[in-house]
């Protein structure tokens, strides 16, 4: 019976060993939290499985962890699409609130039952399959969810489910390393900065095909894809691997076909990079140029390297770009666009607020004449009537109608030549990818170690891994082309804004009331140097009102009407200067990219700005008219270190003879009470600068600040707080002041 049980034994050792290689799959979205779960993890999660099923993989050998697993509490966000016109509320409240709420539905897999996304689960699951996987095996591990970057590659981490939980490469290779050493790992992550895990390399036979570099998103992880699940790589790459089962012939397809602002790459391309790095510092030579060079030995045999050619250029071709053969080609095209982008950026963000400022005028003006309408706007059970009754009136003014839908086009213009614009960069990304790859590949052959040439090739057999599907799928639909990039240059040109050159603010109420101007009134608070206003004579404090034949009816009207105007064509402006009216001339231009700033603190020796605002008490404009000296004092009623300081500060100027103009941004209402109940003494002359144009002009970011202005109206100091124990700065008051009083 002894030696029946032990032949036994040997028959089901020796049939084991003779079971042909298995695929097992692991499938993890941790999601974090709900909210932030969003809906198209779910939908590549059912994907991949209904692939790997076709791929005949049994069920038994696919574990999926999704989450909170089979929990049947709701824990996936899902978001309709935004109501058609709800443009027409850009930038309102309302606007917000007829958005589609985010709701969370239960995540599920047909014909899976889920388990938790959790660190405890990935330790359950690498221990039992610790005995489970033979050697031979597969485990294709796939993830879609949300990651971290973290300080160096190693150190970027998949979001797990739950406050803080997450797994990093580090942490990751740790459990790989426990199964069999003849076990091959094959990875697929979508996540942001999956590319970290790339890393996984120096564990034993692994490898992966990765969404992004170790330091870039992956485009699945903008909360603007909530809800939305045929985008970005993970989408793109099941798509080509349906057609052909094979993980690197998908993986190939994706670099064209993926037109978001991912950067797919493989384990292999990684290993390359960090190859040929190691070589170019040993030799003492720039990576680039390193590179270039083993280019250059490649295209001696073009021939042989007609595939990653052509694959150059569908790239290329796909996305608008020359399709190039060098690095220093590619950095020439890299240096274009991140400026491009930078100004389309700016752009859109300016058409935006145009945009909404016009439309929150719009709206009130809605609602005044409605309103009945009131209680309904912003409840997303009748938003479509709501939408339909804003956008009826709208039209009822044609210039303002036409006014929003030039903001609108406009502003849906900058953005989609944004986004093309950010996806031709990650194209750039993925070009220099193929080009390192090749002259890696150059390197490998002619000059590498047995051992690093050994590891590349191990690599590459491991990457080489095919499902076995019972069918293909249709061919893939050629990739809608990208504009060139010419014509997208066309289009910034097109939406570059025409620009003034100032800072304004709205008029108070009150004072739009004193002056018997409408809300559109506009009070300009500085002046960039060498602007088109500057030019055109405009001064702090003037009133924009408008061009004389229409004058602004809306709060920031001028900002939209001035973008809208056309580029160095003359156009007269409608002025209050000190209350009398006048007409400038202002000659717009291109708004820069980079605007330049608004003067901060003057600089000690400068010229001291003007001093505006309307006198309280005593003659401060004849003071400040003449060219001094005097001091500026800059306070408020509810300033405690303002009061402390006023004793020294008044002390000083008698030993000084200097004039104290004592500047606050108050209005009459407030100093009245204030000097109602303000017994001890205060400057003589005291300014209200309601509109804070001084404020501004000086720079002033906190109360008390001194100014002293000398003879020849230069800033002879500047200094700000006021401490009562050390007393008024050295700064200001000079080396040598000594207040008996302290």
């Amino acid at each position: 019976m002894r030696r029946f049980f032990l032949l036994w034994a040997l028959a089901a050792c020796a049939r084991s060993e003779a079971a042909p290689p298995a695929t097992h799959v692991l499938m993890i979205n941790g999601g974090g939290s709900p909210d932030e779960n969003f809906a198209s993890h779910g939908e590549h999660l059912r994907q991949m499985a209904l692939l790997v099923v076709d791929g005949a993989i049994p069920r038994e050998r696919i574990t999926i962890l999704s989450s909170d697993g089979a929990d049947p509490t709701p824990d996936l966000a899902v978001r309709a699409s935004d109501p058609d016109g709800v443009w027409l509320l850009t930038g309102t409240e309302e606007g917000e609130r007829l958005r589609p709420p985010l709701t969370l539905e239960n995540s599920t897999v047909p014909g899976f039952t889920l388990q938790p996304a959790t660190r405890a689960s990935l330790e359950r699951w690498f221990a039992s399959a610790r005995t489970r996987l033979r050697p031979g095996d597969t485990l294709l591990l796939y993830v879609t969810d949300h990651g971290t970057a973290g300080r160096d590659p190693l150190d970027n981490r998949i979001t797990l489910w739950g406050k803080k939980e997450s797994i990093s490469v580090r942490q990751l290779r740790t459990l790989i390393d426990r199964l069999d050493r003849k076990v091959r790992v094959v990875t697929v992550m979508s996540q942001c900065f999956s590319g970290g895990f790339a890393r996984l390399y120096q564990a034993h036979n692994t490898c992966g095909f990765f969404s992004s570099t170790a330091d870039r998103p992956a485009y699945g992880c903008y909360p603007e894809t909530a809800g939305r699940d045929r985008i970005g790589h993970s989408f793109e790459f099941m798509q080509a691997l349906s057609r052909s089962g094979r993980l690197a012939d998908a993986h190939v397809e994706v670099l064209s076909s993926d037109d978001t602002p991912d950067t797919p790459l493989r384990t292999s391309d990684v290993f390359l990079s960090d190859l040929l790095a190691r070589a170019a510092r040993s030799a003492g030579q720039d990576e680039s140029a390193f590179i270039d060079a083993l280019l250059h030995e490649a295209w001696k045999d073009r021939a042989s390297w007609e595939s990653e050619i052509r694959l150059l250029d569908r790239i290329a071709q796909a996305f608008g770009l020359a399709s190039p053969r060098l690095l220093l080609e590619l950095d020439r095209q890299g240096k274009v666009l991140p400026g491009l982008l930078r100004q389309l950026q700016t752009h859109r963000e300016d058409w935006e607020q145009a945009l909404a400022f016009a439309a929150q005028g719009n709206l009130r003006r809605f609602l005044a004449a409605e309103p009945d309408w009131t209680a309904k706007v912003g409840t997303p059970a009748v938003a479509a009537d709501v939408l339909k009754a804003l956008s009826a009136f709208a039209r009822t003014d044609a210039i303002r109608w036409k006014r929003l839908e030039t903001f609108q086009e406009r502003t849906d213009s900058a953005d989609a030549a944004t986004y093309r614009m950010e996806v031709r960069l990650a194209a750039l990304l993925r070009l220099r990818t193929v080009l390192t790859t090749i002259a890696g590949r150059v390197f490998v052959t002619s000059r590498a170690t047995p051992a690093d040439r050994a590891a590349y090739e191990a690599l590459v057999r491991c990457e080489d891994m095919t499902l076995p599907l019972p069918r293909a799928t249709e061919s893939p639909a050629p990739p809608e082309r990208f504009p060139t990039l010419q014509q997208d240059l066309n289009i910034v040109q097109a939406v570059i804004p025409g620009w003034m050159g100032i800072s304004f603010g709205a008029l108070s109420p009150k004072r739009r009331e004193q002056m018997k101007l409408g809300e559109g009134a506009a009070i300009v608070q500085g002046v960039l140097p060498d602007s088109p206003a500057h030019e055109a004579g405009f001064h702090p404090g003037d009133v924009v009102l408008g061009p004389p034949e229409r004058l602004f009816s809306e709060q920031s009207e001028i900002k939209g009407w001035t973008m809208t105007l056309a580029i160095k064509k003359p156009q007269p402006v409608a002025v209050l200067r000190a209350g009398k009216p006048l007409v400038l001339t202002l000659v717009p231009r291109e708004r820069p990219v980079e605007l330049p700033r608004l003067a901060g603190p003057p600089a000690v020796s400068s010229n001291a700005p003007p001093v505006i605002g309307n006198p309280y008490r005593g003659k401060p404009a004849d003071l400040v008219s003449a060219n001094g000296p005097f001091v500026l004092f800059f306070w408020g009623t509810w300033c405690g270190p303002c009061k402390e300081a006023l004793p020294e500060l008044m002390a000083f100027a008698r030993a000084r003879n200097l004039p104290i103009v004592a500047v606050t941004d108050e209005g009459r209402t407030d100093l009245d009470t204030f000097f109602a109940r303000w017994k001890t003494p205060f400057p003589d002359n005291v300014l209200s600068d309601e509109d804070r144009l001084t404020f501004l002009g000086y720079g002033v970011s906190g109360t008390p600040t001194f100014v002293m202005v000398d003879a020849t109206r230069k800033v002879r100091a500047y200094a700000v707080g006021y401490n009562r124990t050390r007393g008024l700065s050295a700064d200001f008051a000079g080396v040598g002041w000594r207040w008996v009083g302290r």
